[in-house]
């Protein structure tokens, strides 16, 4: 559940990559050849998304890994979307269409739940905001303190562009987030 910053924070921390490499893997690595990383929504591919502070939030599989000191933050990068391609495999994606949902829209209320629930309260919380977004005209916002937390943390250090906080503030914003806001 952690976040793309905290990672880069862990990463440099044992001497897997710097921060900065890692940061620039993440913003501007080619991952194309990874199927969902191509079907994750852009500016480009619909105007609503400009505001993504992160394309690959969330897409950072959280495992156990195993890294040589010293790496490429692309090598990293591309460690954790080969777990996430080998996780979120074709029976998950099945279930996630025939739910009517893109896997991006899964990653993103996934990563809700994560930071709004304790571990044993995950199924309530996702019932809880499942039941939300069915019924946008009773409850046409989410309003999760998660969402507020994760653009109030973010290290704008690392950016060249501003934030767009109530792009991801579900008290404001009505339905989802433009992305996630931890890595699930």
């Amino acid at each position: 559940g952690y976040t793309i910053d905290e990672i880069a924070v862990l990463l440099a921390k044992n001497g897997v990559c710097s921060e900065d490499d890692f940061y620039h893997a993440v913003r501007f690595g080619d991952y194309s050849d990874y199927d969902f990383v191509k079907a994750i929504p852009t500016k480009e591919t619909d105007p609503q998304y400009a505001d993504r502070v992160y394309a690959l939030e969330g897409y950072l599989f959280p495992d156990t890994y195993e890294f040589y000191t010293g790496s490429s933050g692309e090598t990293v990068v591309r460690k954790f979307l080969d777990n996430f391609k080998t996780r979120i495999n074709s029976t998950y994606r099945a279930r996630i269409a025939d739910k009517g949902y893109t896997i991006d829209q899964v990653v993103i209320l996934a990563s809700i739940v994560q930071g709004e629930s304790a571990r044993g309260e995950w199924s309530k919380v996702a019932r809880v905001l499942k039941n939300r977004l069915d019924n946008p005209q009773k409850f046409p916002k989410l309003e999760c303190d998660a969402t507020q937390s994760y653009v109030k943390y973010l290290r704008r250090d690392k950016l060249d562009t501003p934030v767009n906080e109530a792009a991801y503030d579900t008290y404001v914003r009505k339905g989802l987030p433009v992305g996630p806001i931890c890595n699930p």
